[in-house]
């Protein structure tokens, strides 16, 4: 069924090579291409640069589908409990309520692009996560409960501490 136009139609974005918002967590870079706002609000688009090591713990999202699709250097996905590596070209398709995380398994920086639709609120977790690890140490028991909070605020569900 298609998705009603919106009343007043939204412009046409480009973007050049980087472009997009940047948001910094720790070592990590969030660069938000496409949000809500974007096209008709279908979906989002961020690209996330993380260090070796780096990456998200195995979360759910319950109200949308996740595309996970390695831009540079090898990340370890974890899907439904099962670990997976996955080289440039290779992605990751996670419906909505599927649990899913992903580390960065190499030796050099990496880059992963998170598709997700309808929009995520990534950008929105993002920065209340940053403005958290601003207050104190991340990794400490107090941050892994405060990251499991935000996540039930944006309906994150977090089985697991561990990354992918």
């Amino acid at each position: 069924m298609p998705r009603p136009r919106p009343s007043t139609p939204r412009p046409t974005k480009l973007l050049p090579p980087g472009g997009g918002r940047a948001l910094r967590v720790l070592d990590e870079t969030a660069i938000f291409k496409v949000g809500a706002g974007d096209g008709q609000g279908a979906l989002s688009v961020v690209e996330i640069d993380c260090p070796p090591g780096g990456g998200v713990p195995p979360h759910a999202h319950d109200g949308a589908d996740h595309v996970l699709y390695v831009l540079e250097g090898t990340f370890a996905v974890t899907l439904d409990g099962r670990r997976e590596l996955l080289a440039p070209g290779a992605c990751a398709v996670v419906p909505r309520g599927h649990a899913h995380g992903y580390a960065n398994a190499g030796e050099g920086r990496g880059r992963v692009l998170v598709i997700a639709s309808p929009p995520a609120a990534e950008e929105r977790v993002f920065l209340e996560l940053a403005a958290m690890l601003a207050a104190g140490p991340g990794g400490s028991a107090e941050m892994a409960a405060a990251i499991r909070l935000l996540g039930a605020r944006h309906g994150l569900g977090m089985p697991t501490d561990e990354r992918g």
